[in-house]
């Protein structure tokens, strides 16, 4: 993708990365720190209940989901922090508009493609296999005369370069379930915003029972997650099933989670929050959260165990079976953990809304 450019150098100086375990969550840390706002991931992923779980069993590589498509607009309007986006049309739009972002000292973040990113794969482009347009980046530096830009990303230490063309290509892809459609947001003036931590964790709690609640996901999808695992042959070839499941594995405790499906994030937001408000209640929670983290680690396993069976695809119907019964108890067991969550919650947010 051919950019045009002026031979000049923007960048945000003095700019310190910190490392994190998500990429959106990160890239929005990164952004508000550098603007002199100090908030955690922890505090990022609970004030914007991110949270979910979605599973389209239809699909023949089916994606797992466990954070809110929204957790953005959730956490903004949990902080009242604004954020301003835009998705360009063109390659070249989107590329200025970031620049000019850029050039007012604000850093951006960018929902890029991973699979065009070189720094992630040795240098080169992955395979598409790794296709995926829901990862975040913060640009920090763009220098047109070597033409390339430095980005943070998630547990990197240090800036990452990229050529301006890859990351052009990465923000433009078209490829898979997830598009990455030029995507850019920015803060403006985060720091100006007195965050009322108790009215924002209260918004926090209820757009997170929304997720717990929702008739295309949450609880409804978790308790099908069994069946959905005892069926996974049904419209399925068996050789899918390999790649599938190590996927699935992934999406839980791998790919920017956090670990244990962003619970870990939930359960370490409540200690935070139990020691901020002074709200005994929450300890419990989090002790509640845990349980639920140590379910999806179990189930998480399970299937990376499972991906690892069909090396060569020795396993015959009867074992595969078995397998597929061995993890449908597993995620039953994640469905009674995540019910009493959602329980726990429902109470908290009860009594908090007495006094409000």
């Amino acid at each position: 993708m051919k950019l045009k450019t002026f031979q000049e150098i923007v960048e945000l100086n003095s700019f310190n990365v910190k490392t994190g375990y998500h990429c959106e969550s990160s890239a929005i840390m990164n952004a508000l720190r550098f603007q002199g706002v100090e908030l955690g991931e922890n505090m990022i992923t609970g004030m914007g209940s991110a949270p979910a779980f979605f599973f389209n069993a239809e699909d023949a590589f089916s994606f797992l989901g466990a954070r809110s498509y929204t957790m953005l607009e959730n956490f903004c309007a949990s902080t009242g922090i604004n954020a301003e986006s835009a998705s360009p049309k063109t390659g070249q739009e989107a590329y200025d508009m970031a620049k000019e972002i850029l050039k007012a000292g604000i850093p951006v973040v960018l929902r890029v493609n991973m699979r065009y990113l070189p720094y992630l794969h040795g240098g080169k482009y992955g395979d598409k296999y790794s296709s995926f347009g829901w990862h975040f980046v913060c640009l920090v530096k763009i220098d047109e005369q070597q033409g390339v830009a430095w980005v943070t990303d998630t547990a990197y230490k240090e800036l990452q370069m990229v050529k301006l063309h890859d990351l052009a290509k990465a923000r433009n892809s078209k490829e898979g379930m997830f598009k990455t459609e030029n995507f850019l947001y920015f803060f403006k003036n985060p720091s100006l915003i007195n965050i009322d931590y108790k009215a924002a964790f209260f918004k926090s709690l209820k757009m997170l029972l929304e997720n717990y609640e929702k008739m295309d996901g949450g609880l409804i999808a978790l308790e099908k997650l069994p069946d959905n695992i005892r069926n996974i042959e049904k419209g399925r070839n068996i050789f899918i099933l390999k790649p599938l499941f190590y996927t699935f594995y992934g999406y839980i405790e791998e790919f920017g989670t956090g670990g244990s499906a962003f619970r870990n994030f939930l359960k370490d937001y409540f200690i935070e929050m139990s020691e901020r408000l002074v709200i005994r209640d929450l300890e419990k929670t989090a002790r509640i959260v845990e349980t639920s983290c140590a379910a999806w680690t179990a189930l998480a396993l399970e299937f990376k165990y499972m991906s690892e069976a069909f090396e060569g695809l020795k396993k015959g119907k009867e074992e595969r079976t078995m397998m597929y019964e061995n993890a449908a108890k597993k995620a039953h067991s994640l469905f009674i953990a995540e019910k009493y969550i959602y329980e726990s919650v429902k109470s908290i947010y009860s009594k908090l809304n007495l006094s409000y």
